[in-house]
């Protein structure tokens, strides 16, 4: 018995030792050159240039610089998008399964799949930016130096989620506050609010749920709104029907226009969307106004102050802001520093 299975393992060992004679001596890249001699058997060159006399061919070696230039490449990449977001221009901040977002320069909101949360920004640092909510008093410190999400309550602190991502290339639907499509679009104003913004028009929604790639809004009449990061799809759903409603949109806007911004900060004063419809000024001096919006176009929102009869333009084009003085709307000074 114990030389039967001699005979086997030699049988084997003489199977295997002939497979890899087979592809020393074959030519796996088809260049006339078989594999035990040449010195870049992976890929074709039948000249077997090596300028180097190092063994190896250049073929071989041009494919691993290629390869090594494409990781530095992406490695720069990464590391641009870590040099140039930092805890004082932070507004995004991505974990694996939800998102903490910027609406205004005070208000930050959480989303995920437990629901969202509203969050008062305190301060912020080179590196980190610090959040408050104050119905749970809870604090988050959104550490961009260590890329950790750090949960503080009256008993404990610890590491609550790592930061996967600051400037995705691509919105998802824990990460949308805004999404602008030809001709209007949608902007969260706070923790649950939406307006869609036309020509003109406005409507209003309440965010009902979120999910990995979609937020879902609903109007007072029942019908509901899908805003669809993968399909790039506005959806609109009553009574059994489903409409599309815009293709093409754009969650990560270029630059703010008149149908998405919610705050506007200038030199002199900042303009900040409270509700649907209200907004506010804030002065250096301290003294505060309070504007109806009117109505909006690409590129303005238009504001009235009953309380003084002034009509206001704040003007993302021209980067001004504008009040009508007899027959139209001229410049009174140069507005905008930042749009969001």
């Amino acid at each position: 018995m114990k030389s039967i299975f001699l005979c086997m393992g030699l049988l084997i060992s003489i199977f295997m030792l002939s497979g890899c004679i087979q592809d020393l001596e074959g030519d796996s890249d088809g260049d006339g050159v078989s594999n035990i001699t040449d010195n870049c058997p992976e890929i074709s060159n039948e000249d077997q240039l090596d300028s180097n006399n190092d063994g190896v061919g250049d073929a071989c070696e041009e494919d691993e610089r290629e390869t090594q230039q494409e990781d530095a490449e992406s490695d720069d990449a990464s590391s641009k998008d870590d040099d140039s977001i930092n805890g004082y221009n932070a507004n995004l901040v991505m974990y694996t399964t939800g998102a903490f977002v910027q609406l205004n320069s005070k208000h930050w909101v959480e989303n995920n799949g437990d629901g969202a949360h509203s969050f008062r920004e305190l301060r912020r640092d080179e590196w980190s930016v610090y959040l408050r909510d104050f119905s749970r008093n809870i604090d988050i410190q959104l550490d961009l130096h260590r890329k950790e999400i750090i949960y503080t309550d009256s008993t404990q602190t610890f590491v609550l989620y790592d930061v996967i991502s600051v400037s995705p290339e691509r919105i998802n639907g824990y990460a949308a506050n805004r999404v602008h499509y030809s001709g209007g679009g949608f902007v969260q104003i706070n923790l649950s609010d939406w307006v869609e913004n036309i020509a003109g028009e406005s409507y209003t929604y309440e965010e009902y749920a979120r999910d990995e790639w979609s937020v879902y809004l609903k109007d007072e009449d029942g019908a509901t709104v899908q805003l669809d990061m993968h399909t790039r799809e506005v959806i609109f759903r009553e009574g059994g029907d489903k409409t599309i409603l815009a293709e093409n949109i754009e969650p990560k806007p270029a630059k703010i226009n008149g149908y998405t911004v919610r705050e506007v900060l200038g030199e002199l004063s900042d303009f900040v969307q409270t509700d649907f419809f209200d907004w506010v000024e804030h002065l250096e001096t301290g003294h505060v106004n309070t504007y109806s919006e009117k109505y909006r176009d690409e590129w303005s929102v238009y504001l009235y102050d009953n309380t003084r009869d002034l009509h206001l333009q704040l003007d993302l084009h021209t980067q001004t802001m504008k009040q009508n003085i007899g027959s139209g709307f001229q410049t009174i000074y140069q507005l905008i520093t930042e749009a969001n």
